[in-house]
């Protein structure tokens, strides 16, 4: 019994023994497992983490070369704009020196058709009486209608353009002026303007037709003299009317013995526009010319 007794003893202190070891392990092999576990979350942010850099340093990569290109693209236009800049200072130092080459230019061409019409003037007041002096005068008349021209670009400072409005009214007064016999003058001028290339032939024509008009418009020593001007749809219109005589019936201006309305006519064809001559109640003039604004 004794042995009995100390057998069932060691007996159950071997499975008390072996029970312990399973725990052991058991709790060993769960603390592996759970120190495997906490290896894989940790290699897991790690690699979370590396791929985060990789990513950071992609994106810092292409935000910095995004700022390098803005950079240049930014250089580039401040170059551009300085060079453009300095065309543009060049430029407009030319135009400025061109400017004033062409005011001087217009200036002594001025001057130089006023001394040719005074040489005129004085040559027709020494031939006064004879057939040459009136010639003389209607020459000095032509000088000084394109002697205007060139006196307004000099004095309004432009290079190019004049203002018909202004040239129309101060030419006729120019040839209106000293006149000893009335004349009526209605003027019914609209704004327009003409490039120099075409306002100076157009000063001429205006000029022998005005002074046509106050040759042989007159009736019982009095001049109504209407002058119109209206500029529509890329059209220039000039109408001179004055109550006189009107010309004879079949009058050509190809075939004119005037050598001023044969110019006018040969300046109306230059400039590519249309003249009519009409007799109603005195002699009508009607100009159309084709311009480009």
């Amino acid at each position: 019994m004794a042995f009995r007794k100390q057998y069932e003893i060691y007996k159950d202190s071997l499975v008390n023994i072996e029970n312990v070891r399973k725990i052991e392990q058991t709790e060993n092999q769960y603390f592996l497992n759970l120190k495997e576990a906490d290896i894989r979350f940790l290699e897991e942010q790690n690699r979370n983490k590396r791929n985060i850099l990789i990513l950071l340093s992609v994106g810092a990569f292409i935000l910095l070369s995004l700022l390098v290109f803005v950079y240049s693209l930014q250089l580039s236009r401040k170059k551009a704009l300085r060079k453009v800049s300095e065309q543009k200072d060049i430029i407009e130092k030319r135009e400025k020196e061109k400017a004033l080459l062409l005011k001087e230019l217009n200036h002594r061409v001025k001057n130089n058709l006023q001394m040719v019409s005074s040489m005129f003037s004085l040559q027709a007041g020494q031939l006064k009486g004879e057939p040459g002096a009136e010639a003389l005068l209607a020459a000095r008349h032509r000088i000084e209608a394109l002697m205007l021209i060139h006196q307004k670009l000099y004095r309004d400072d432009v290079d190019t353009t004049i203002d018909l409005v202004d040239y129309i009214r101060e030419l006729t007064n120019n040839l209106v002026f000293g006149l000893t016999r009335k004349v009526n003058l209605i003027l019914d001028l609209s704004p327009a303007y003409l490039y120099i290339d075409s306002a100076i032939p157009l000063g001429i024509i205006f000029n022998e037709l005005l002074t046509n008009a106050l040759k042989y418009g007159f009736k019982d020593n009095v001049l109504t003299l209407n002058v119109s001007l209206k500029e529509e749809n890329n059209q220039l219109f000039l109408i001179i009317a004055d109550n006189g005589a009107g010309v004879p019936p079949g009058f050509d201006m190809k075939k004119s013995r005037s050598l001023g309305l044969r110019l006018v006519y040969t300046l109306v064809q230059q400039l590519n526009g249309q003249i009519n001559q009409f007799n109603d109640n005195g002699c009508r003039w009607e100009i159309v010319l084709n311009i480009n604004n």
